[in-house]
């Protein structure tokens, strides 16, 4: 559980378009996380500053239990389409 990671170039792009994104980096990545159980994929440079504000919740907050809940609500998440509960 953590942040997704992104592509170096990505990654470059993104830090001088969304000033606090570096700040995400502050943890390890893993392949599920706040952003992916509460937001679709991003198609515009607004849905990736929100996917950022639910990292940067995620390092505010990060303990066994929430990761915990984000684990149990991924697999409905991925597999039924609902986000946000």
């Amino acid at each position: 559980v953590g942040p997704r990671p992104e592509r170096p170039l990505i990654v470059a792009r993104l830090r001088q378009d969304i000033p606090e994104y570096p700040m995400r980096h502050r943890v390890r990545p893993g392949i599920t996380g706040l952003a992916q159980i509460n937001r679709a994929y991003d198609s515009c440079l607004d849905d990736v500053r929100e996917k950022v504000r639910y990292d940067l919740e995620y390092l505010r907050t990060q303990s066994m239990v929430p990761d915990v809940m984000i684990m149990l609500k991924t697999m409905p998440t991925v597999l039924l389409k609902i986000r946000g509960w």
